[in-house]
């Protein structure tokens, strides 16, 4: 089964290739567990589009790149545009990356990247130097 999602979604290019997949199966085949699963991916599947989709139209240039002596505005700004794109649940550790299911990392792992994408260019080359090592958005 969830190789046939995930071929079916790959093929159809999106969460409407998905829907109309399990709709042409029988509800009563699917255990809940599947159903939560799929309703799982359809939602970081939505959030993912959605950021995506907002991050075309938002101009990040008037926010301040981080340094020495502005962090508290650097973090009103930088947590209102993260809000905005439906990251900040990445990047506050709300959302964790699921342990098991890989289309749940992959969705996860997508979002954790815009977000990684949204902040870097905030930060001023000094305080660049102080993230190299990190591997999330957290």
């Amino acid at each position: 089964m969830g190789r046939t999602l995930a071929k079916a979604f790959s093929v159809k290019g999106s969460s409407a290739g998905l829907l109309l997949h399990l709709h042409t199966q029988r509800v009563a085949d699917l255990s809940k567990q599947k159903v939560i699963r799929i309703l799982s991916f359809l939602a970081f599947a939505s959030i993912a589009m959605a950021a995506a989709t907002s991050r075309r139209k938002l101009d990040f240039s008037h926010i301040v790149k981080l340094d020495y002596n502005n962090y508290s505005q650097w973090r009103l700004q930088v947590t209102l545009m993260l809000q905005s794109l439906e990251l900040w649940d990445v990047v506050s550790g709300t959302s964790i990356r699921h342990d098991t299911d890989q289309v749940l990392q992959a969705a996860w792992d997508k979002l954790d990247v815009e977000a990684l994408a949204a902040i870097i260019p905030t930060l001023s080359m000094h305080q660049v130097t102080h993230i190299y090592a990190c591997t999330t958005a957290k």
